[in-house]
């Protein structure tokens, strides 16, 4: 590998959660799906650096990318090392979860039907599921053979 492809290499992804949305023009966006989640309603878009997922009624953004995420609440997780953990956040009245774990590259479920699936070519893709109190999504990085899951899961979202 060159150098000037290693520089280009993003070795990290960042999480982002919170009541204010990121500036949505600078993402590109390459699909979307709008998903229910326990009555609520999920809009959910494959950007050119990961996810964006909000949920405008109860004022919740999530972001995910490979750039700087610029939300006050973030999670770095390296694509070289890997990590595991669990985070919870009260985002305006709802209080969340958002599990990470990096995996191997072939613990992605290619098999599977995803709510929202993009590929960006063969082997890189990013996935996102509902699930009845949250959702989850999958992002594949071939260049460092990982899959980065995440499980977002909400307390007493149907109540709002």
């Amino acid at each position: 590998m060159t150098s000037s492809s290693t520089e280009s290499r993003h070795e990290t992804l960042e999480f982002g959660i919170g009541t204010t949305a990121p500036d949505s023009d600078a993402l590109s966006v390459y699909a979307t799906e709008r998903l229910s989640v326990d009555g609520v309603a999920f809009d959910c878009r494959v950007i050119g650096s990961s996810h964006y997922i909000t949920a405008p009624a109860i004022d919740f953004h999530e972001i995910a990318s490979c750039r700087s995420v610029a939300m006050p609440r973030t999670r770095t997780v390296s694509l070289v090392e890997g990590c595991s953990g669990q985070y919870r956040y009260e985002v305006g009245a709802v209080d969340c979860e958002l599990t990470i774990e990096t995996r191997p590259l072939e613990a992605y479920p290619a098999e599977r039907e995803f709510d929202l699936h993009y590929a960006f070519d063969e082997r890189a893709v990013t996935a996102v599921d509902a699930r009845e109190d949250g959702y989850e999504t999958f992002h594949t990085y071939t260049e460092f053979d990982r899959t980065v899951y995440t499980r977002t899961r909400f307390d007493g979202l149907g109540r709002q």
